[in-house]
């Protein structure tokens, strides 16, 4: 089974999350939206994707790719290691692949993903 967390920022971008959440079947998915969340107002981004990075397989950011560049890129150790990093905007016109994983599982929800929102997968 693997670990997804999805982070959002705005209402809408959380809507995108849920209906995420909801299609995915046989994994762990943790949903927190910024500002929105109670339990994250002593927390930051950078925080946030940094636990992220160390215990998660999957990292869907709902964002502009500018603010999700920047907030794993000082956290990225090596493709072997690092989790698949997702972006996506909304209203979602794409699904940028940002980290690539090696496990098939995290390709395969990618796929779902992007399938969800009739959109492409751009890596």
């Amino acid at each position: 089974m693997i670990h997804i967390k999805i982070l959002s920022f705005a209402p809408e971008a959380a809507e995108c999350g849920m209906q995420i959440a909801d299609r995915l079947r046989d994994v762990l998915v943790e949903r927190y939206q910024m500002g929105g969340d109670p339990s994250l107002t002593a927390s930051s981004l950078s925080r946030l994707v940094q636990q992220a990075m160390v215990d998660c397989d999957l990292i869907v950011l709902i964002a502009d790719v500018d603010t999700v560049v920047r907030a794993v890129a000082p956290y990225i150790a090596n493709s072997g290691y690092d989790p698949g990093v997702l972006c996506l905007d909304v209203p979602v016109n794409g699904v940028v692949q940002l980290l690539n994983s090696q496990k098939d599982e995290v390709k395969a929800a990618a796929v779902q993903i992007a399938e969800l929102f009739r959109v492409p997968l751009i890596s």
